[in-house]
């Protein structure tokens, strides 16, 4: 104030201040009145709690606890012998300040809202795991190795099922809310579980990451904090007594949480690696997907085909680029970065960027679980401690026993070892095959990385029809072995007689499918189909289900036997390749794997592999530099043609041994040999309604020869017009490498044209 004449806020001022004096001070002594009852219930709990002394005795005297060096007691050291003044002096030990338990129920509520979700959004349908009078028993041809014994315990009626489907939903709505929580949450990851891996069919990436979040965060005690247990506990405290010394369980709980962290590292940094592949960095993978979607009516209206031929073949580029450079964001700031507010806002701003796009653009395929959940573990980034550390800088801390005990290192190291090491048994075991073969592909994160199919679809041969001929190139023939055929595997097709469709599935005749192969379109689903075309290993229990149906009409004193004619290519492009080992017998290639020792099963099934010599696909299937030459070559036939042509790479071994059989439906067709062995000639077989045939045998053009449709080069090709039928196969006597067919080199190349 300064008091001059008309300045009226000096008299304000002296009016106002004692009253404003006054309310201070009331509001400090009632602040100072709550304090002093606080103390006093405290003292009068914690006299409660002591116990009752008889009179006259005398409390005896508090003596200060022996210390070592670092001023610990010995009784304080754990089990390997660190102190807590130690651990505590590498931050590595919950101290004041920790927020473990908050972050983990930050992460514990949206994450089982989540997996509910997820949960009611899986295969839920009653099972069929044995064959009876009105059911094959289907759901046994396509069980894990592993897991067949989940099979029988599914339900195998609706009843079942919808019990089923809320018992599940209960259970994690129950852990979600915290209460009975560790009860809840084993409870929620048995039943998940054993949904998602009681069939081949319920495997996706997406829900084998659920399952290994849901088993650490049920190991976590994520319901510490923020849940109803802790309100009980809370509730109950006192007439309980106190509560016991939480050290042990801050410092699990930081160890489990660790591995939250680690585990969803390990996710992005094999699909950010995987993705350094020639496929994905040309865009071809992408377009191949968005294209698909856009097919299929799944993209949610995103013209994917206009925009290409507006922007070009870059759009799908910068599509692939942009998510190579997201996921590899997310995982070096998980691996690399210290968590702290910006860091955290840096790995929030990469992960809702990423499964934004994804939840719009694939939902319609993957569904809005996956998503959903990866944004909800953005909690887990958050800094739970001021001595919060990179993943990786945790990881060096437990194992040089810095930080946890030995059961908290063994732990979170073995889970991220294991992590680690189940990806990359996939290029261990299987080179750079393991894309077209599809073994050790589960459990390795490559999420939608490859596509591969096996047929050739023609043009249309009148205006308006969706496609022309469309000829399998992935069908299983089942047989009956004669009375002189060698004992199995291997039995040469000269020596077996083929079992009709009739025989054993009458009306599954199709026009595209050879009457001597199993009726796979008509009896099995989109998603069995799709499942054997990416996991061709299912081929060997769908052969052996089928065996047992066709054993029964089987004449006596005969044995069925099966085998796989499989050609696949990768992601749209590049020459078809056999895939599969014809000769072997499926049949007796299953029971073989049902009577494997435990030590061979173990290693079948880490290695994804069988013990010779009933293993039936292929190594290194299109990895020689034949398959470059008949890339080269159809690029070349196409040209020429001014037509999609279709390449096929083979070996003379096989097809020796197991001619190709093809259904053109009477559309016309070119047949080019481009490569075959010396002195070998290549038979075209031509029937027309079964009741003409033509057989006529080429040779492989010579190199050099001039344009492929020069007359000069007539005894390369022959021009099939009409034919409903075709097999292709090399001529009985003819010279051709004795080697077997897995052994045999790729030495057969040959172009057709529809």
């Amino acid at each position: 104030a300064t008091g001059k004449r008309g300045d009226t806020s000096s008299t304000l001022s002296r009016t106002a201040l004692p009253s404003l004096t006054l309310q201070s001070a009331r509001r400090r002594d009632a602040r100072r009145t709550k304090r002093v009852r606080l103390a006093t219930f405290i003292d009068a709990m914690a006299l409660r709690r002591r116990p009752v002394k008889s009179p006259g005795q005398e409390e005896p005297p508090e003596e200060p606890p022996a210390s070592d060096e670092d001023g610990a007691s010995p009784g304080a050291r754990d089990e390997d012998g660190a102190s807590p003044g130690a651990r505590k002096k590498d931050g590595a030990s919950p101290g004041d300040g920790d927020r473990t338990a908050a972050v983990l129920a930050a992460w514990r509520v949206p994450f089982y809202a989540v997996m509910c979700y997820a949960y009611v959004r899986l295969r839920h349908r009653p099972a069929d795991p044995a064959p009876t009078a009105m059911s094959p028993g289907a759901d046994a041809w396509f069980a894990f190795d592993q897991f067949e014994a989940l099979m029988w315990t599914m339900p195998t009626t609706a009843e079942g099922v919808a019990f089923n489907t809320f018992a599940g939903v209960a259970c994690g709505a129950v852990a979600a809310i915290g209460l009975a929580f560790p009860l809840a949450a084993w409870a929620f990851f048995l039943l998940y579980f054993r949904q998602v891996f009681w069939s081949t069919l319920s495997f996706v990436n997406h829900d084998y990451l659920f399952v290994l979040l849901l088993f650490l965060t049920a190991a976590s005690g994520a319901g510490a904090e923020y849940s109803l247990d802790a309100a009980v506990r809370r509730l109950f405290r006192g007439r309980r007594g106190p509560a016991a010394d939480d050290g042990a369980a801050a410092a699990s709980r930081r160890c489990v949480l660790l591995a939250l962290r680690a585990q969803m590292a390990v996710v992005y940094v094999f699909a950010s690696l995987w993705k350094w592949h020639d496929d994905w960095l040309a865009g071809r993978i992408v377009r191949h997907i968005f294209l698909g979607f856009e097919a299929q009516g799944v993209a949610r209206g995103v013209p994917w085909a206009a925009m290409e031929k507006r922007v070009g073949p870059l759009l799908f580029v910068a599509v692939a680029l942009g998510g190579l450079a997201l996921d590899s964001g997310m995982a070096l700031t998980l691996v690399f970065l210290k968590p702290s507010r910006v860091s955290w806002k840096i790995f929030a701003g990469l992960s809702v960027c990423f499964h934004s796009f994804t939840a719009f653009a694939m939902s319609q395929r993957i569904d809005y679980a996956f998503p959903l959940a990866c944004v909800a573990a953005v909690a887990l980034f958050f800094p739970f401690a001021a001595d919060d550390a990179p993943l990786v800088t945790w990881l060096a801390r437990y194992a040089s026993g810095r930080a946890g005990t030995r059961r908290q290192r063994l732990f979170l190291l073995g889970w991220v070892a294991i992590q680690l090491l189940v990806p990359l048994r996939m290029p261990y075991f299987h080179g750079s095959s393991y894309a077209i073969t599809g073994q050790s592909y589960r459990f390795s994160w490559t999420m939608m990385l490859h596509a591969k199919d096996s047929y050739l679809v023609g043009p249309p041969k009148r205006k308006g029809a969706p496609h022309g001929a469309f000829m399998q190139l992935a069908y299983v023939s089942p047989y009956l072995l004669q009375r002189d055929a060698p004992p199995p595997p291997y039995v040469p097709a000269a020596l077996t007689t083929p079992v009709p469709r009739m025989r054993y599935f009458p009306n599954s005749e199709l026009p595209h499918e050879d009457d001597r192969t199993l009726p796979q379109e008509k009896f099995l689903g989109p998603r069995q189909r799709a499942f054997l075309e990416a996991y061709p290993r299912g081929y060997m229990r769908l052969a052996a289900g089928f065996g047992a149906l066709i054993q029964r009409a089987a004449p006596p004193f005969h044995v069925v036997g099966a085998s796989l004619t499989l050609f696949a290519r990768l992601n749209g492009r590049g020459p078809y390749v056999r895939v599969a080992d014809p000769t072997v017998d499926l049949v007796a290639a299953d029971k073989a794997r049902a009577a494997r020792t435990i030590l061979q099963f173990a290693w079948d099934v880490v290695s994804d592999t069988l013990q010779p010599p009933h293993e039936f696909l292929l190594r290194d299937p299109g990895g020689g530099a034949t398959a470059r030459e008949a890339a080269a070559f159809g690029e070349r036939l196409s040209r020429e043609t001014a037509r999609p042509a279709h390449v096929l790479v083979d070996r003379s071994a096989c097809l020796k041994n197991k001619p190709l059989w093809l259904r053109p439906t009477a559309h016309p067709l070119l047949v080019y040999v481009h490569r075959a062995p010396p002195g070998a000639s290549i038979v075209v077989r031509s029937c027309v309604a079964e009741t003409r045939c033509d057989v006529t045998p080429l040779r492989a053009a010579p190199e050099g020869g001039g344009a492929l449709l020069h007359p000069g080069a007539n005894e390369g090709r022959v021009f099939v017009p009409n034919a409903t039928s075709i097999e292709i196969g090399i001529a009985p006597g003819e010279h051709a490498p004795d080697s077997d067919c897995r052994d045999g080199a790729e030495d057969v190349v040959l172009g057709l044209v529809l």
